[in-house]
C-alpha cells in the first residue's frame, strides 16, 4: 500500500490510506493504471486550488505508471464538524467550495468524469481520521476509515520513490514542487477498526 502524510502524493496500483486527516484533504484519481492520491494540508480557499492542482496534475500525467483514462475523483474531508467544516469551507455555502476545490482538481487533470465526496464528519469518527482506500478494477474505490492512532502506522525507509514523493512550496514561495520524502515514511496502517463508508456524488 502507499500512505500519504500531509503534503505527499503518490502512486499505488490497488491500496491507498491517508493518515491523520483533520483540516486536511484525501484526494485520489482512479485511473486505468491504479490511483494516484494527494493529502492536501491545507488548500482549502480557493486562491490556492490553482497551484496545488496544477503540480498534482503535473506529477501525476507525468508518472512512469500514467495511461490515462481516469475514471473517478474521489475526495475524504471532514466537511462537517460541529455545524461548520473543519476543512475550512466555512458555512455561507460550504457545499459549493467543496465541489469547487475537487472540480479545480478534476479540470487541471483534464478529467470530466464523476466526483465522489466522503464527508468524515458523518463517519462517528472523531478526528484525525485515518481513511483507506481500496481499488476496485480501476473504476471505483471502496472507502473506509476509523479515528487515527499514530502507534496504527508503521514506519520505513521509502522504497517506491518514484511513487511516493512530497509537494511543498519552493524558497521563493511561488508554486509547488514535488521531491524525495523524509528518510522515514509511513509503510502502512492497522486494518483494526475499519468501516466501510458509501461517499456521495459531488459530480454526476
Amino acid at each position: 500500500m502507499r500512505c500519504l502524510i500531509e503534503n505527499e502524493v503518490g502512486y499505488h496500483a490497488d491500496h491507498m490510506g491517508f493518515p491523520s486527516i483533520r483540516g486536511c484533504h484525501a484526494i485520489v484519481l482512479v485511473t486505468a493504471s491504479g490511483l494516484y492520491g494527494l493529502h492536501n494540508y491545507g488548500g482549502d480557499n480557493p486562491d490556492q486550488w490553482q497551484d496545488r492542482a496544477t503540480t498534482f496534475a503535473n506529477w501525476v500525467t507525468n508518472h512512469n505508471r500514467w495511461q490515462g483514462g481516469a475514471t473517478a475523483l474521489y475526495g475524504a474531508c471532514y466537511f462537517t464538524a460541529s455545524g461548520n467544516s473543519a476543512r475550512g469551507y466555512g458555512t455561507s455555502n460550504p457545499l459549493v467550495n467543496w465541489k469547487g476545490e475537487l472540480k479545480k482538481f478534476a479540470d487541471l487533470l483534464g478529467f470530466h468524469g464523476k466526483i465522489y465526496g466522503l464527508d468524515l464528519g458523518t463517519t462517528g469518527n472523531a478526528a484525525p481520521c485515518y481513511v483507506d482506500v481500496l481499488n476496485v478494477g480501476n473504476t471505483s474505490v471502496v472507502l473506509s476509515a476509523k479515528t487515527w492512532v499514530p502507534a496504527d502506522g508503521t514506519k520505513g525507509a521509502n522504497t517506491h520513490p518514484a511513487d511516493h514523493q512530497l509537494m511543498r512550496r519552493p524558497p521563493n514561495g511561488i508554486g509547488y514542487v514535488v521531491q524525495a520524502t523524509a528518510p522515514q515514511i509511513v509503510r502502512k496502517v492497522s486494518a483494526a477498526g475499519l468501516k466501510s463508508h458509501i461517499p456521495q456524488t459531488l459530480r454526476a
